[in-house]
């Protein structure tokens, strides 16, 4: 059987909701919001990409010491 865990990880959770939520946060504001709205939506998913690196990097990845077996 080939073992793959395709990022299920809580790094790899935590950011991906970051980002979809601020992404969504940009999208309304590019149609219905001001325009800092909208850039403070792209800045959160940058931060997203962020968090996910860094909680990686700490050991929440799927190759770190906190990941769920």
């Amino acid at each position: 059987m080939h073992d793959e865990d395709h990022g299920h990880s809580p790094a790899a959770w935590t950011g991906t909701i970051v980002m979809l939520v601020t992404s969504a946060v940009a999208c309304y504001a590019a149609v219905f919001g001001p325009g800092w709205l909208m850039w403070a939506g792209i800045a959160g998913f940058l931060l997203g990409a962020l968090v996910w690196y860094g909680m990686a990097k700490a050991g929440f990845g799927s190759e770190g010491r906190h990941a769920s077996s």
